[in-house]
């Protein structure tokens, strides 16, 4: 037998792998916890069933323990006694033991002065993890103390083999991954001290010092402590340049070597040299410098390509990378800036590029190729068998680099390029994004001066935030800031923050963000193969929306054209890095970009040709808005058609077939549905009337996704435009909208204020359906407030209302608004007969999804009167209901019932009620932070966004 812990828990046998699923994996990971001891049978019944055990636990363990010995094929494998359940494993068969003894062995290795075997041997040790130790299953008590043990272990290993690493001076190779290990692990001194002794070996003293700068403020922060002795005196030794630090000629402990061979052509090493504001990109780092070390194993050539939008830091990385492989290569290191994007410089050609790479490489054949294909052809001959890393940095395309790559395996290539070289056959595509903000911090920090920024942070941040964490953003920023003595990092924020401005702002010497926008641009402009003019022409309208992202369908509006010219277009904008794809029908433009399309259509567009795009845009939303509105909404009154009148709107909206697809169009579209709203508010002509329209569909769509916070402030600036309208119906809305979002958020003063106005001015009108709902808004702010009598009294006037008009929606959703407030007053009786009244009218109405609801609420009628039994099935035909209505919401406040109600009955009802929490944080009803903090409570109240539902 095999048994794996390692990571995710695996066993296998003579006949492959043996499936573990369920309880049988848990009972699995345990027993390997502890393999050749006995586990205990309470302590299997504690993991298996943390929160009750049910009655037939320990017969249920023994039917879990028999299938397992079923499995493993054998019924000696586990015993059982009195003490409880043992897995006899033999030597070797558990990774564990297999690890024990290679780190033993290495240690043994590493005493007797024989340092590369133990380097081999702690390597072999770490190379049998294949992930967390128990993965997926360490949230259990005695596996997850295993599993702690285990990763400490792990740790260790790595720390003893870049102790041997460093001893044997392959300190250059260690920076990529010690850095990644001293930012997962920024507490562990050791991680940090041969960081450190690697970057000062490798001539890199200034970063050691910031490494020791950055662990010492974290370790104050955190702690209120200063960093350990060894790393203290570490510092002071780098500061003096303390000789003691350099690797001492005879550190490699290994046999000695043979005598030299005989003079051979010098090496290339031809790499830039290092970066010192290179940040950041650990992820990255590590993931490449692995791709290139594990080329000398490969049987075929290692081709990286790395792409990303102009100034995002391709070239940086890729030079920071090969730095540090660079010993992994020894037959040298080629670098090529193909020029690509330099402005006022012509890409290289390849023939121009094979001349140089062959001189680098020592070519001395007879007579100088006569064409590409004969110099491509001897560039192989002469890399053949060889060891190679070569940079081409700054391609314009596939075509450019296909003749400078080597044949053989050995060499590895690694290529910047701002476009996806996807015709590359055989590349890796690593895609560069901007950097973290605290990344974009330290970049910023680094150039303009730590202390500067750290006078400020918020303002420095605001300045990252301003550059998009674009790299060449941030440093043309740091650069103006450290040229301005004058300046604070307050006083940059702000003239970055005009956006009209802040191109202007981001230049500096012969740095530009423009201008580095501008080559890509130009080159789809020449590129008439790919289409590249017709993208080129769309680009500038790309600018005028201020919306997150851009669907295909927005964007046809925009231009006007059918949606299969536009996919054309905008596929090859993202391969020029002008576009980000988010998805098959999704696009995102970065920050800066936007800016600069915008320009762009200032300067080529006329204003009635940007105007009428940006309509175009703006009725092709709301059109579609409203029809989600009325796949999604039952209510009629939510599905008010305010603002622009429907025959009025220009284009058509997207088809939405059926409540599944809508609630889908809508959770992609939230965010770009309140940017537009606010864009159409400003915009000129019906610009107000469609504000008004988005905003009341948007209002009718608040419970789908619970966008409530979002739509306060686009509330009172549609109770605004409303007020300019002058309407008293209009401003009646607006305010009716706003107590509605003030209430669901719980701002209970300021909803019942715009209540009152709203009321006020309909009751000026004579809208007896609006003062209805008015009036139920009025009594849900005092049932959340707990003045139930108070709530009671204003929905009997609005049901009495809503019978008055025949309204049967409305009869029904108040007769079960009642309901609920009574059973909240223990008046049960009273409570059901409403509850059986309206799910009599929404079942005539053929309204599923509020037939759920009363259903809900009658289960948990009964819950509360003490009979969880019979709440149960009703429970579960409601949320049944509510799923095939696809409402969220209301299926997370049932889900969670659901779930107090087994738990009544002393059955398992915690998962319901995660699925419940995890429902709300999706719909962002409830944070992260809110979501453990329930979970850790023994005993949860209902949450706070179930209370009225």
């Amino acid at each position: 037998m095999r048994y794996a812990v390692l990571g995710p828990v695996e066993v296998e046998g003579a006949a492959g792998r043996i499936p573990l699923g369920g309880k049988q994996h848990v009972v699995t990971a345990a027993l390997l916890c502890r393999p050749n001891q006995a586990v205990s049978t309470d302590l299997l019944i504690d993991l298996l069933w943390p929160d009750d055990p049910p009655a037939t636990a320990r017969n249920s363990l023994q039917v879990y323990v028999y299938r397992l010995r079923k499995a493993l094929g054998s019924d000696t494998v586990i015993n059982h006694a009195a003490a409880g359940y043992t897995l006899l494993v033999e030597p070797g068969e558990l990774d564990v033991h297999r690890f024990e003894a290679a780190t033993t062995s290495a240690r043994q290795a590493m005493d007797a002065g024989m340092t590369e075997d133990a380097a081999k041997l702690w390597q072999e040790a770490l190379d049998l993890w294949r992930g967390e130790a128990f993965a997926g299953l360490n949230e259990f008590g005695l596996i997850r103390e295993e599993a702690a043990r285990l990763e400490e272990m792990r740790l260790e290993t790595l720390e003893h083999r870049f102790d041997a690493e460093l001893a044997l001076g392959r300190h250059t190779r260690s920076i990529p991954e010690l850095t990644a290990l001293s930012a997962r692990h920024p507490l562990r001194d050791r991680f940090r001290y041969q960081l450190m002794l690697a970057l000062y070996r490798s001539g890199r003293r200034a970063d050691a010092l910031q490494v020791y700068r950055e662990g010492r403020e974290l370790v104050r922060a955190e702690l209120g402590l200063e960093p350990g002795h060894d790393l203290r005196r570490l510092e002071l030794d780098i500061l003096r340049g303390d000789v003691a630090l350099d690797l001492p000629s005879s550190s490699a402990a290994t046999p000695a070597s043979p005598a030299l061979p005989p003079a051979r052509e010098p090496r290339p090493a031809e790499l830039p040299a290092g970066i010192a504001t290179f940040v950041g990109r650990h992820a990255e780092l590590t993931k490449i410098s692995n791709l290139l070390r594990a080329s000398r194993e490969g049987d075929r050539l290692t081709v990286i390509a790395i792409n990303g939008v102009g100034g995002i830091g391709k070239s940086s990385l890729a030079v920071e990378v090969a730095r540090g492989v660079a010993e992994e290569f020894p037959d040298g290191q080629l670098y090529v800036n193909l020029h690509g994007a330099t402005p006022g410089v012509a890409p290289l050609t390849a023939d121009e590029v094979l001349d140089r790479l062959l001189r680098a490489v020592g070519d001395r054949g007879a007579g100088l190729p006569t064409g590409t294909e004969e110099a491509t052809a001897r560039f192989r001959t002469l890399t053949a068998g060889r060891r190679l890393l070569i940079v081409l940095d700054d391609a314009v395309d596939a075509a450019q680099v296909r003749p400078l790559l080597p044949g053989g395996p050995g060499c590895a290539v690694l290529i910047t390029s701002r476009d996806v070289l996807t015709a590359l056959d055989g590349a890796t595509h690593v895609r560069l994004n901007a950097l973290g903000e605290a990344e974009g911090v330290d970049l910023l920090s680094r150039l303009a001066g730590s202390e500067r920024v750290g006078i400020d942070t918020a303002a420095s941040l605001d300045i990252v935030r301003l550059c998009g964490c674009l790299p060449l953003a941030i440093s043309i920023a740091g650069a103006r800031l450290a040229a301005r003595d004058d300046w604070t990092p307050a006083l940059f924020a702000k003239r970055l923050g005009r956006a009209h401005r802040r191109l202007d702002e981001l230049e500096h010497a012969d740095l530009a963000v423009r201008a580095s926008f501008t080559l890509s641009l130009d080159q789809l402009r020449r590129d008439v193969r790919r289409g590249g003019r017709s993208a080129a022409g769309l680009f500038p309208l790309l600018g005028l929306l201020e919306t997150p992202n851009l669907s295909v369908a927005v964007v046809a509006a925009l231009a006007d054209r059918p949606e299969e010219e536009i996919e054309h277009d905008l596929d090859v904008l993202v391969g020029a890095q002008l576009l980000q794809a988010l998805g098959p029908d999704r696009f995102e433009i970065h920050d800066l970009v936007r800016l600069y399309a915008r320009e762009l259509a200032w300067e080529e567009l006329p204003e009635p040709d940007r105007a009428a795009a940006v309509r175009r845009a703006l009725h092709h939303y709301l059109a579609t808005i409203r029809i989600a509105t009325g796949a999604l909404v039952y209510d009629g009154a939510s599905r008010r058609r305010a603002g622009l009148a429907q025959e009025k709107l220009t284009r058509a909206g997207t088809e939405l077939t059926g409540r599944p697809d809508a609630s889908a169009w809508l959770g992609a579209e939230v965010g770009n549905l309140l940017a537009i709203t606010r864009q159409a508010a400003a915009a000129p002509d019906d610009g107000p009337e469609l504000a008004i329209g988005l905003a009341a569909a948007l209002n009718g769509l608040g419970n789908i996704r619970h966008f409530w916070r979002e739509l306060v402030p686009i509330n009172q600036l549609i109770l605004d435009v409303a007020r300019a309208d002058g309407r008293t119906p209009v401003i009646a809305l607006a305010h009716a909208d706003l107590a509605r979002s003030y209430r669901l958020t719980g701002q209970l003063d300021e909803a019942v204020a715009h209540f009152e106005s709203a009321l006020d001015r309909w009751r000026r009108v004579g809208d007896r359906t609006q003062q209805g709902h008015m009036l139920f808004g009025l009594g849900a702010v005092a049932a959340m407030r707990g003045r139930l009598d108070e709530a009671v009294t204003f929905h009997r006037e609005a049901l009495a209302i809503r019978r008055e008009q025949g309204d049967p929606f409305g009869e029904a959703h108040m007769l079960h608004v009642i309901a609920v407030v009574l059973t909240e007053q223990g008046a049960f009786e009273e409570a059901l007969g409403n509850q059986r009244q309206s799910l009599a009218l929404f079942h005539s109405l053929g309204d599923a999804e509020n037939e759920g609801m009363v259903l809900a609420s009658i289960a948990e009628l009964h819950h509360r009167r003490g009979d969880a039994a019979r709440a149960v099935p009703l429970f579960e035909r409601a949320l049944r209901l509510l799923r095939s209505a696809s409402d969220q919401m209301a299926e997370a406040g049932c889900l969670w019932r659901l779930g107090t109600a087994l738990l009544a009955l002393g059955r398992p009802g915690r998962e319901r009620q995660r699925e419940a929490l995890a429902i709300l944080q999706d719909l962002r009803a409830l944070t992260a932070d809110e979501v453990r903090a329930i979970l850790r409570d023994p005993q949860p109240g209902i949450p706070r966004p179930l209370k009225w539902l």
